[in-house]
């Protein structure tokens, strides 16, 4: 089998007009020369001997010996002197070198290229995810994703609402809790866990709770009620406000309005930047499961792939970041 670093002797890449004819001439006269042996007595010569020859190749250097044996025996003249000590070219060898190398260069230059086109993503993946992570993470993955694959177009539906994927055409959503569709494969993201925050100017005005129960005598931000299961041991919290948007109260916060419970990922850098405290540190909070979704058909999709493979070095990261 030949080596991958090799051309297969059946298959011809041209490179300009004039390496057409140089190669539809060189065939017509060996019809049964194998490139392989072409390749190698070009290598030999560019490096200088056999033994670099083979290490670039990667081929035995007996096999490259052989190999130009037979390039020699084909086309029936001496194209290497060889002696202990050195090789050199003869003078057909060297003329022959200089003829097929710029052809040699130029193919390996367009099967390159070939090869890169092929591996380049190009295309358009469509993204949906709730209000929190889409302006909290998938801002940040989708910076990093376009630098690296800067001709794929990313589309983004930023919604709380679970979308149809099948009918809105979407390749990947990002969601919380657990997956009910056996039909949609689900594969985890990041977990994240809760933290009691508040400002410090909201602290200065209104006091430090010092146990949970305190919260009921707070102005509370809720989101959704989940204090209710959050918070089970404390008794009468009324919320000043209820909201179904994470970064809603977070604004809120910040804006010294009162206490809220948000997710970690959110929370993270206002905490280390000093713009809000975390209250209650040795509370055990609850902990959230993000979850990618999306259908079994995208499966192989490698612009699908190598987003999410982005998207995980981004939570890598960030569970580092955040210990």
């Amino acid at each position: 089998m030949a080596n991958k670093h090799f051309f297969n002797y059946s298959v011809f890449l041209v490179v300009s007009k004039e390496y057409i004819i140089d190669l539809q001439c060189f065939i017509m006269d060996n019809n049964n020369i194998d490139l392989n042996l072409l390749v190698i007595f070009s290598k030999v010569l560019e490096l200088g001997n056999f033994t670099k020859a083979a290490q670039a190749l990667r081929r035995p250097k007996s096999r490259i010996s052989r190999a130009i044996s037979k390039l020699e025996h084909e086309v029936g003249a001496q194209l290497i002197r060889r002696t202990t000590r050195k090789i050199s070219p003869t003078s057909q060898g060297l003329e022959f070198f200089k003829a097929i190398g710029p052809l040699i260069n130029g193919i390996q230059s367009e099967m390159t290229a070939l090869r890169n086109s092929q591996d380049e993503m190009v295309g358009t993946l469509r993204v949906t995810a709730p209000q929190d992570l889409g302006q909290n993470i998938v801002t940040k993955i989708i910076s990093k994703f376009i630098k690296i694959y800067p001709r794929v177009e990313v589309e983004t539906i930023i919604t709380n609402d679970f979308l149809d994927l099948t009918k809105e055409n979407i390749d990947l959503c990002f969601r919380a809790g657990k997956l009910h569709d056996s039909s949609l494969i689900q594969k985890l993201f990041m977990n994240t866990d809760f933290t009691i925050v508040a400002s410090k100017s909201y602290i200065d005005k209104f006091g430090t709770p010092k146990k949970l129960e305190d919260l009921n005598k707070h102005r509370f931000l809720s989101f959704k009620g989940k204090e209710k299961s959050w918070l089970k041991e404390v008794k009468g919290i009324k919320p000043i406000v209820k909201s179904d948007s994470f970064p809603m109260i977070l604004s809120m916060v910040l804006n010294d309005d009162g206490i809220g419970i948000l997710p970690t990922l959110i929370s993270h850098k206002y905490i280390k930047s000093g713009e809000i405290l975390q209250l209650f540190r040795d509370w055990k909070s609850p902990t959230e499961k993000i979850h990618f979704v999306y259908q079994k058909g995208n499966v192989s999709s490698k612009i699908l792939k190598a987003f999410i493979n982005t998207a995980s070095e981004f939570s890598a990261n960030f569970k580092k970041e955040s210990n």
